[in-house]
């Protein structure tokens, strides 16, 4: 294990992480300034090796239980939005079921995945809401990857999240179930994203969060 070599978080760029915890994959970097607690970049795997990973671990089949899970959150979202919205489900994976969940309501919804979905075009057009379900954990990046998802977020429009949520007491519990997952996410580091953002935050279950940005 690399250790403490590597202590830039990806999220607000501080350097003064301290080591959290260890598993069998990875150790695990906490950052005092935004409460991430990530994966050092050595021990990262590759574009390859993730990409391999997603193929045998399809999120997005037509399952019912899952699709029961993405209501959760798709479910509180559109209490909030009006008919015809415009969307972006943000990493849909090779068979968008969130996406499709969506449009059934009457939204009006692109997808992006950098492995299955590139589609480059998504960045230059303004969207009512971005869903971003079971991707935040899997991003390297996600401080560069927030700042995009709310330049194309219109102003009062919602950021919905699924990821669950670590405490300090039981850390990231479900980190070492999937290796590609290497940064996560406290009630506290959400809200620090909320204030870096100017937006709302409302964090509705332990896996569920809401952000709606200013008006402004």
């Amino acid at each position: 294990m690399t250790g403490l070599q590597n202590s830039q978080c990806p999220l607000c760029g501080g350097r003064e992480a301290g080591l959290f915890s260890r598993d069998k994959h990875h150790c695990y970097q906490l950052c005092p300034h935004c409460d991430l607690v990530y994966v050092p970049t050595a021990e990262r795997p590759d574009p390859l090796a993730e990409k391999s990973s997603y193929d045998r671990h399809d999120k997005n089949t037509a399952d019912g239980d899952y699709g029961k899970v993405l209501s959760r959150l798709t479910g509180p979202l559109l209490a909030r939005l009006a008919p015809g919205s415009v969307g972006l489900d943000f990493g849909s994976g090779p068979g968008p079921l969130l996406a499709g969940q969506m449009r059934e309501a009457g939204m009006r919804v692109r997808t992006f995945d950098v492995f299955y979905d590139p589609d480059a075009s998504v960045w230059y057009q303004s969207y009512d809401f971005i869903t971003c379900s079971d991707v935040l954990e899997h991003l390297h990046s996600p401080g560069r990857e927030l700042d995009r998802l709310f330049s194309v977020l219109k102003p009062g429009g919602w950021l919905g999240i699924m990821t669950q949520r670590y405490d300090h007491d039981t850390g990231p519990a479900h980190a070492s179930a999937h290796v590609t997952q290497v940064c996560f996410f406290s009630d506290a580091s959400l809200h620090w994203l909320a204030r870096r953002q100017q937006a709302e935050l409302m964090l509705l279950e332990d896996d569920v969060a809401l952000l709606q940005k200013s008006g402004n």
